[in-house]
């Protein structure tokens, strides 16, 4: 492989190498200290006299990289990597790194001493298949929540709050951490089905208290238009004037005469009638009011669906047994929902959620409307004393339940790096490796499963043989990131040339 520089002068073969196995060192030199319960932060200057703190691998590596030079190269490239197992697998990025890292190492050394680069990258994959296949033979099922995500936050506080979600914690998008409004961690539960609204309710003056409104027995009006005049819907408030019954219009905005008349009907003629209207904007306002159809039985209204706000019709609305809307949640108590409706969007919703699977805000956002179709949805407010504790624990418990989640779907694996050092223990004992290439990736796939191990010692001063055995990974994250690893160092290890 031949990579593109600023230079005038080529670089190529043990140079190369040498630039590469340096740079890669000291790159997560920095990193690798940040591992496990002992890991450290990096403290930098951010200007003006203050000091900011990085506890996560990525943000460390951020800091270290450089972005021109040929010391930059591998850097790029690992920290690329590293991004990629966060977005996708949230947890597990400094790893990546240690491994990657033992694994080129050891494999370039073998070049430098004659072996052939391009056969030796392609043993490093097919040994680390065998790796892989004897790492499946070590899993085992799931542990209690609790216990997996204090192992995976370090913090028996957000472990606690997980293990209180019960199995909800196993749909993605279930649970959203937030910045809480004061130090500590507060889980909120909720059941029904959530719409993120705008603070401005129309039909609430602004004399009136802005308190959480309740409405039992509530009727749903869901219009994809900003409404101006409430004029064509007369027919239908007159009978809900008639019967004293709870309206809400949910609607892309209110305007002018009909916001008026919201907040006269209400105030005036103490009528419960509320107009709300959805967070989001554009399409993304379109696809939250489709979900407010789907989980209380309404139909759309509005050009989407050729229907005419002067042909509404009752078997349109739809209905939810109670209603309770805060400054920024509108929540459906028992919606009347259609099963199968609400299991077709769902499924749609998770399907477009892994075509975005690269691009984390709108696989997130996809997720979540899928949870809240189920009719549960949790927050969990968390704030430190100080900014930089409260980014790492909102980052821990991120990590938490990415955890939990990948180890509820395949099980788990002895964790502390454990599981890899016993499969590195069953490669050396291989004694059908005879080619060269193959056994220079032998011992590079071995370097890279003790690598793990090593480190966390390391960091802790602490033998390997002390690590409690109640420690677990999820099996999955421990097999994407070592794959990634082997896919990364392979791919360093054929670059020959820097232009």
């Amino acid at each position: 492989m031949v990579v593109a520089l600023r230079s005038s002068l080529p670089l190529s073969g043990e140079h190369v190498r040498h630039i590469i196995r340096q740079s890669l060192t000291e790159t997560v030199r920095a990193i690798a200290p940040s591992l496990g319960p002992n890991g450290r932060g990096v403290i930098y200057d951010v200007g003006m006299a203050q000091a900011g703190m990085a506890m996560s691998g990525c943000t460390i590596a951020k800091l270290v990289v450089g972005e021109e030079g040929a010391e930059t190269i591998a850097p790029r490239i690992l920290l690329e990597a590293m991004n990629g197992i966060r977005r996708d697998l949230g947890d597990g990025a400094i790893r990546l790194a240690c491994i990657t890292n033992a694994i080129y190492q050891s494999a370039s050394l073998s070049v430098s001493r004659g072996g052939n680069p391009g056969q030796i990258s392609r043993a490093l994959k097919d040994t680390g298949v065998l790796a892989m296949q004897q790492l499946a033979n070590l899993r085992s099922v799931m542990p209690a929540v609790t216990q997996i995500a204090r192992v995976a936050s370090g913090d028996s506080e957000i472990a606690a709050a997980l293990g209180a979600i019960g199995e909800h914690i196993m749909s993605p998008g279930t649970i959203e951490v937030k910045e809480g409004e004061k130090p500590g961690l507060e889980l909120l539960q909720h059941s029904g089905f959530c719409l993120d609204i705008c603070p401005d309710i129309a039909g609430i003056s602004p004399t009136e208290p802005r308190v959480c409104i309740e409405m039992d027995n509530v009727y749903l009006v869901v219009i994809n238009e900003v409404i101006s005049d409430l004029g064509p819907m007369a027919p239908v408030l007159n009978a809900f004037v008639q019967n004293n019954k709870s309206l809400v219009i949910i609607a892309r905005g209110f305007v002018g005469q009909a916001a008026a008349a919201l907040i006269e009907n209400r105030g005036k003629y103490c009528l419960n009638i509320l107009g709300l209207v959805p967070e989001a904007s554009g399409l993304h306002a379109l696809d939250l009011l489709e979900d407010v159809c789907v989980a209380s039985g309404a139909t759309l209204i509005g050009e989407t669906t050729g229907i005419d706000l002067t042909a509404i019709q009752p078997a349109m609305l739809g209905h939810a047994r109670h209603i309770i809307v805060d400054k920024n949640h509108c929540v459906l108590t028992d919606p009347t929902e259609v099963p199968a409706a609400i299991k077709l969007r769902q499924t749609s919703l998770l399907k477009e959620a892994e075509q975005h699977r690269y691009l984390a805000l709108d696989r997130e956002r996809l997720q979540r409307r899928a949870a809240r179709l189920n009719g549960y949805w949790a927050e969990l407010k968390i704030s430190g004393l100080n900014p930089w504790e409260t980014v790492q624990r909102m980052d821990d418990a991120r990590a938490a339940i990415a955890v939990v989640q990948a180890a509820g779907q395949r099980g788990v694996v002895a964790g502390g790096g454990k599981a890899l050092a016993r499969v590195a223990v069953w490669l050396g004992q291989l004694d059908n490796v005879r080619k060269p290439a193959e056994q220079a990736a032998l011992q590079a796939v071995i370097a890279g499963c003790n690598a793990i191990q090593d480190q966390l010692s390391a960091n802790s001063k602490q033998d390997e043989g002390e690590w409690r055995d109640d420690i677990v990974d999820p099996f999955s994250i421990t097999q994407t990131l070592f794959q990634r690893a082997i896919s990364v160092a392979a791919t360093l290890l054929t670059i020959e040339v820097l232009v």
